[in-house]
């Protein structure tokens, strides 16, 4: 399982990470990568459980390859923060593009059209997020690797630089 972006309280980094610990499956492991505040609180986890491995910071080009081969990316952003509202974590983006299944909070921001490509945490809660991410990760590889195929397919076809200009084009011309 990994996780990409800003390490900070308030993007749920704590609720992720106590999430994943309450998860009693040696097989599993949780990267984190990037800054922010929560950094130290990751490490300290790190030490308590294995399992968990704060990665630094990569370049950009790295992690493309690294979100290509985990099984799994996460987004745990709480949804009760009045910005979540209007809120579209460009991370989602960078995540369906690598092909790699992606679990999110609901974030009230994203738009309907992406609900069937992204699995869902059902609410923010610790308890939650563990339940949901033990689900998830127990699916059979086939599937995971399908499903994530299928929503990078969905924003290639849809959400890139040629569909967009393809449908403002139709729109100008109607």
């Amino acid at each position: 399982i990994m996780y990409a972006g800003g390490v900070y309280e308030k993007y749920g980094i704590h609720t992720l990470v106590e999430g994943f610990r309450a998860i009693k499956n040696e097989n599993i492991e949780l990267d984190i990568y990037g800054p922010g505040d929560a950094v130290q609180y990751v490490k300290s986890s790190s030490l308590v459980d294995r399992r968990i491995r704060y990665c630094g910071v990569a370049p950009a080009d790295e992690m493309l390859q690294l979100e290509q081969s985990a099984s799994l990316l996460v987004i745990t952003r709480p949804t009760d923060e009045e910005y979540t509202k209007y809120s579209f974590p460009s991370k989602i983006i960078e995540y369906m593009a690598s092909g790699t299944p992606v679990l999110s909070t609901k974030l009230a921001g994203i738009p309907d059209e992406y609900r069937n490509h992204i699995f869902w945490f059902d609410e923010g809660s610790v308890s939650a997020v563990s339940s949901r991410l033990k689900e998830v990760i127990e699916k059979d590889d086939q599937e995971l690797y399908e499903f994530g195929k299928a929503a990078q397919k969905f924003l290639l076809a849809e959400k890139s630089a040629q569909a967009i200009a393809a449908k403002l084009i139709k729109f100008l011309y109607s």
